[in-house]
């Protein structure tokens, strides 16, 4: 049987401070959720303002009626890391999985999410840079 899934995508620019158009991250997360044995319910993009909130993940989350097995977010550099690794821990503490297209990886409990934080951070780090910030060229 098919987990129930929330496709997950964003309304900015995140990969590398480019812009996915949302038709592309839906294809992506559908395809996802083919290769996975998902049945997508719903795909909801980001709009908030700002780029460290979820408003609409929580948002779906609190009044949807439907059982939600797991999330399906095009990246998780779709926000800012902090913002990610909470909205991760509030979907885990939900007993829902969180999975990410791009990165082709899911997490399932806190000891997951601890030891993906570290990756999480270092892409951020790593997108906002032009070269790697632990090399020095100079030298």
């Amino acid at each position: 049987m098919s987990k129930i899934a929330l496709g997950y995508i964003a309304s900015h620019p995140f990969w590398n401070n480019s812009y996915l158009p949302q038709r592309v991250q839906n294809n992506l997360v559908n395809s996802y959720c083919i290769n996975n044995d998902f049945s997508l319910v719903w795909s909801i993009p980001e709009v908030s303002i700002g780029y460290r909130s979820f408003p609409a993940l929580r948002n779906f989350l609190k009044s949807n009626k439907t059982k939600i097995d797991s999330v399906i977010f095009i990246s998780y550099q779709m926000n800012h890391p902090l913002s990610i690794i909470d909205a991760i821990g509030s979907i885990i503490g939900q007993s829902i999985e969180a999975c990410f297209v791009i990165e082709n990886c899911k997490v399932n409990n806190m000891n997951e999410l601890v030891k993906l934080q570290t990756e999480i951070k270092l892409s951020y780090l790593l997108s906002n840079q032009k070269s790697s910030p632990f090399l020095d060229y100079r030298s």
